[in-house]
């Protein structure tokens, strides 16, 4: 089924040589670096197929800090994407990937029953641009993500405690 779906989040990243002014890098450095790199991320819902689709998205994420887990606020806004198109989510700094976030698409293809996809994206250092691949409407080379597996949104449903 996850083959069938059009929609993917791609994470493109962009390097940004920074050149240190003297007297701002390390001391323990005897000669300053000439440049060292900083990037910046822009992630988008994509959309490869030939209708466009209406969704609702929601994402939150997951940090640790001694042993507790905290869970970042989750948010949910209604999105569209055109056919072959791409929407911009956000643009995170590069502290965002310190932390396990998610994106949880709710949508209803044309001419068929609701599908519901969750897309995690594990923690992983910025700059990490080992694993891209073209990414078409996009134009250039992307972390490409898919869904897992798309199902009815009742599968995700957490069935209610007894006694509560």
């Amino acid at each position: 089924m996850s083959d069938t779906v059009p929609l993917v989040i791609a994470i493109v990243s962009t390097r940004i040589p920074v050149v240190p002014e003297r007297g701002t890098y390390p001391r323990r450095m005897s000669t300053p670096p000439k440049e060292y790199p900083r990037y910046e991320y822009a992630i988008y819902l994509v959309n490869h197929g030939t209708e466009p689709i209406a969704a609702t998205l929601t994402t939150g994420g997951f940090a640790s800090d001694d042993d507790t887990l905290s869970d970042l606020m989750p948010s949910s806004s209604a999105v569209e994407v055109g056919a072959r198109a791409a929407v911009l989510l956000e643009r995170p700094d590069e502290g965002a990937f310190d932390f396990t976030f998610y994106y949880d698409l709710t949508f209803t293809p044309p001419g068929g029953a609701s599908l519901r996809g969750i897309f995690g994206v594990s923690r992983w250092g910025g700059g990490a641009l080992d694993r891209t691949e073209e990414e078409p409407i996009l134009g250039v080379h992307a972390r490409v993500i898919r869904a897992r597996e798309w199902r009815d949104p009742s599968y995700f449903e957490v069935p209610a405690r007894r006694g509560s």
